[in-house]
């Protein structure tokens, strides 16, 4: 166990090195650090050296017809990391594989057994959800979130952590269980987590009380990761002036704009809301198809407006 220990905090170290934004914050962070164990930090690890041992051992083919030849040839001789690839691809479909979700199960369901984290937790989401011929079983994902959870996986700690914030059929809720697990994926770097958190500090739970600082922080470390709705959260913080943050509407709109640009619908109702409503619907995804500033822009507008009204009295 000292050798774990040791381990984990050359671990952790090399985390903070690697990550500035959450070093600078060490002592604010403390209590959420706390709710990760050694064990699971030594099981992370170990982790990635199985994902290293999973990668297939051919070099990548030239195109695409090749890669999916490989990558079947691999599958079927039991490369866990082939299976879970191609089971990606028959999951959305490819130019060269029709989309066949209980193919692409069939494929995970292989890949778990052989030990993939990855496979498991997208196995763990077709029960919960009852996908590709299988029954909705919340209870039979849940266990196999809490395997993944043991290995480390954060996105496994979100996906957990949600099911015990809301319950689930053969599931009882169990809210600081929930709330602990979405901290420690937080911590972890899933930014659905990140952002899930904000949100919960931003309204406050019975876990949590409500901190709208710490609210902002979290939206930010997930919208620094490229996760949209953190960015809508942020820019609808400065729009309308949430504190900690000064009102500025200029930046609130310019946050929006980014998630848009991501493809965020809740994003293009803000900022048709935020012009002017629906007469502006059209003239917003004209602006911010040319990279404009679609508020900066109508403001301009109404000051030439104003100004043309001073010229004619």
């Amino acid at each position: 166990m000292k050798v774990n220990l040791t381990v984990a905090v050359i671990f952790f170290m090399l985390t903070c090195l690697a990550s500035g934004a959450y070093c600078a914050e060490k002592q604010q962070d403390e209590d959420l650090i706390k709710t990760i164990n050694i064990d699971q930090i030594d099981s992370q690890i170990q982790n990635q050296e199985d994902k290293k041992a999973e990668k297939p051992a051919t070099p990548k083919p030239k195109n695409k017809a090749e890669e999916l030849e490989s990558l079947t040839a691999q599958a079927n001789e039991g490369n866990a990391s082939a299976m879970y690839e191609l089971g990606l691809m028959y999951e959305t479909g490819t130019d060269l594989v029709q989309k066949n979700l209980e193919k692409a199960a069939e494929l995970y369901a292989g890949a778990t057994e052989k030990g993939s984290v990855l496979a498991r937790n997208k196995m763990a989401v077709i029960h919960y959800l009852g996908l590709a011929g299988y029954d909705k079983n919340p209870a039979r994902a849940k266990e196999l979130f809490e395997v993944s959870v043991d290995q480390g996986s954060a996105d496994a700690m979100f996906m957990l952590g949600k099911i015990y914030l809301y319950g689930a059929n053969g599931v009882d809720p169990d809210f600081d269980e929930g709330t602990r697990l979405i901290r420690a994926a937080a911590v972890n770097g899933n930014e659905y987590a990140m952002d899930e958190l904000g949100v919960m500090y931003f309204n406050g739970t019975q876990a949590l009380e409500r901190d709208r600082g710490k609210a902002y922080k979290w939206y930010h470390r997930a919208a620094k990761k490229g996760y949209s709705p953190a960015m809508v959260h942020i820019g609808s913080m400065y729009y309308y002036g949430t504190p900690p943050v000064d009102k500025d509407e200029d930046k609130g709109i310019e946050w929006v704009e980014k998630a848009y640009k991501t493809g965020d619908e809740k994003a293009y109702d803000l900022l048709v809301q935020w012009g002017g409503g629906q007469e502006v619907e059209k003239q917003v995804t004209l602006e911010l198809k040319k990279g404009g500033n679609i508020y900066k822009d109508n403001k301009k507008k109404e000051d030439s407006s104003e100004s043309d009204q001073k010229k004619d009295k």
